[in-house]
This record gives C-alpha cells, sequence and structure tokens, in this order.
C-alpha cells in the first residue's frame, strides 16, 4: 500500500492555519510536531519546513519532529539544523526488545539503523536532540530501561503506556497493575540517581503533586490538548484514539474551511483538555484525579460504553502516584526529581 503524501497545497492551507492561530493566541509559542507513520518518508519535507517558517515565522513556533531515526543522515541533520527542528526518536529499549517490536519492510530489525541515526544527531546537532519516547514492555527490566537510556546519553525521556483499551488489552494476557509495578521500580531506580535523565511520566506526577496545574494528555486534570491535522489536511482529534476504532477522532472539519480554533470547541477536545468534562463519576470522586485526570481518554474506551470508563491503567497509575507521593513525604520533597532545567520539553 503506497502512504498518502501530503500535497504542497494542503501544506500551504497548514501553514496559513498555523499563522492565523498564531494570531488568535496573542501569546506565547505554539508547538508543531510532525510525525507519522515516518515523517522522513515525506518526500517534500524541506518544502513543508521552508513553507511553515516563511508563512508563520521561527519565533511564533517551535517545530519538532518524531521519527524511529533509521533514516537520519547528513541531508537530513543538515535540514534540521537549517530550520531549527528539535528531534525526538522512538526506542522501545535494547536490540532485542526494539528488533522483536520495530521491523522493516524485510522483519529485519531496526535497532542498529535506529541507533546510528540517534548518535548521528548526537554528534553533529546534540542541541536539537530532544527526547527519546519508549513504549513500556514489562518483559524488560526497568533498570535496564533506565541504564539504557543513560548509557545512550539521553537528556530527556518518557515511558508511554501502550494505547490499549478495555477491549484490546484481553487479548494481551497484561494483568491489571503489572505497568504499575514496572513503573514503580523504574521510578525507585531513577530517583535513586541524582545526575540522571527527565523522564516526564515520573516529574510530571511530582510536580502534579506538589501543587502544579497543567498537565499532559495522559496526566492531570488540565492540559493543552493537541489538535491532529491528517495529510489530507483534516482534522482529527488525537491519533491515539483510532484505537478504539475508524474515525474514533474523525472531526468533520479540515484547513481548507476551518481555522484550529474551531477544533477547540468539540467536545471531545474539551475532553482532552479539560478531563472532568469527559470522565467518568468514579473518577471524579477519586482523591487522585487531580494528578491522573481519569488517564488517556484513549484508554478508556469500551465498545458499548464508548470514552465514559476509568482507564484501562486505572490501578497502575494509582499504585505509580501514591507511590511517589510517599516518597516526596518521606523525603520533604526532596527526591531529586525535578532535574535542573526544564523537563517540559518533548516532542512527543
Amino acid at each position: 500500500k503506497q502512504p498518502r503524501f501530503m500535497s504542497r497545497e494542503t501544506v500551504r492551507q497548514i501553514a496559513y492555519r498555523i499563522a492565523e492561530h498564531t494570531e488568535y493566541m496573542e501569546a506565547g509559542r505554539l508547538n508543531l510536531v510532525v510525525h507519522g507513520g515516518e515523517p522522513l518518508l515525506y518526500p517534500d519535507l524541506a518544502f513543508f519546513l521552508e513553507s511553515i517558517e516563511a508563512t508563520v515565522g521561527r519565533s511564533q513556533i517551535r517545530v519538532a519532529i518524531q521519527t524511529n531515526g533509521t533514516l537520519v543522515n547528513e541531508d537530513v541533520a543538515r535540514l534540521f539544523v537549517k530550520h531549527d527542528v528539535h528531534v525526538g526518536i522512538s526506542l522501545d529499549g535494547p536490540p532485542e526488545l526494539h528488533d522483536r517490536v520495530r521491523q522493516d519492510v524485510a522483519g529485519h530489525g531496526s535497532f542498529d539503523s535506529a541507533i546510528r541515526g540517534y548518535q548521528y544527531l548526537r554528534r553533529h546537532c546534540p542541541e536539537l536532540l530532544e527526547s527519546v519516547l519508549q513504549v513500556v514492555d514489562v518483559t524488560l527490566s526497568p533498570r535496564t530501561a533506565v541504564r539504557f537510556l543513560e548509557e545512550l546519553g539521553v537528556r530527556r525521556a518518557d515511558f508511554l503506556f501502550p494505547d490499549w483499551n478495555h477491549d484490546s488489552i484481553l487479548s494481551t494476557g497484561l494483568r491489571p497493575g503489572s505497568i504499575g509495578h514496572w513503573l514503580v521500580e523504574a521510578f525507585d531506580y531513577w530517583s535513586s540517581r541524582p545526575d540522571s535523565l527527565h523522564i516526564r511520566v515520573f516529574e510530571t506526577i511530582a510536580g502534579l503533586l506538589l501543587g502544579e496545574k497543567a498537565g499532559t494528555d495522559q496526566l492531570g486534570a488540565t492540559s493543552v490538548g493537541t489538535v491532529m491535522i491528517e495529510t489530507d489536511g483534516s482534522y482529527e482529534i488525537h491519533d491515539g484514539l483510532k484505537t478504539a476504532y475508524e474515525g474514533a477522532g474523525r472531526t468533520g472539519l479540515n484547513v481548507r474551511d476551518s481555522p484550529v480554533r474551531t477544533v477547540d470547541e468539540l467536545p471531545l477536545m474539551r475532553a482532552f483538555q479539560t478531563k472532568a468534562s469527559g470522565a467518568c463519576a468514579e473518577c471524579l470522586s477519586c482523591a487522585l484525579f487531580h494528578v491522573c485526570g481519569g488517564g488517556s481518554p484513549v484508554h478508556r474506551y469500551k465498545k458499548g460504553v464508548g470514552f465514559g470508563m476509568p482507564s484501562v491503567y486505572c490501578q497502575d497509575l494509582a499504585m505509580l502516584i501514591q507511590h511517589v507521593g510517599t516518597r516526596l513525604r518521606d523525603t520533604g520533597a526532596s527526591v531529586p526529581l525535578l532535574r535542573k532545567g526544564s523537563s517540559s520539553s518533548f516532542t512527543g
């Protein structure tokens, strides 16, 4: 199946809508993350970046790309430097794990190519190498996962919950609490190492427990929300919703005829921005809601019920949040969680 590449006309329309939205917002820079699929397969990437920069202006937007790293080379790095593009790499752990879950079209593992791309960026434009995203796999030792990132010299990373819901998780054999146990062990190892990297899930939970208000799509009672634009210019609400059913995040709106702000008015968008608007009564009555926000709406879905369930990771989230809270209380909030420098700049 041939990929559907974005047309130049759609690129121009997207650039116009982003410029329009920066004027509407009046303050602050917008974050634009290019992802896929694999965005480095896009043959018109240079035109895309040039159009965004020319129409929006570099001072108004922060551009990032989330890539698997396998196609990074000198030309790609030069393009990133020219347009000040920050880069996130998706790595799912050491070779044996990464190659099991990420294979090329010939069925070969992609770890060597991904690491080669990561190391190239680290040598030639380290200031642009922003973060590493890793989906939690409980078959990997949590300590190994943290050490793997440290040994690579990663500055910022995040451990992501797999995008399963109440239906899809049934076929995995994963027991409730397994990911919570994994994250607690990873947290304990990581927090005992004061010079370790930033890990967003841990730092976000710590910040929320210490009184911060803004969270992410995954955590917190509020977040800025994320508008997705597909290759045909259509707006969608969070691409992870596709794991529930085809079209779950579809809005019926397109950059051709609708400004970005029209998406903010949709109920599903508000469910990501103000979590209480879409959370169930059980979540709203929970003492941890201000930290977990009911979990991502992506993980709440159940056929016949919709997105009105508690997160399929409710037990895991509660376990981790309570554990971090206990550590903060026991140490007088002195656990070296909030590392020197910001941990908020992530591409994904």
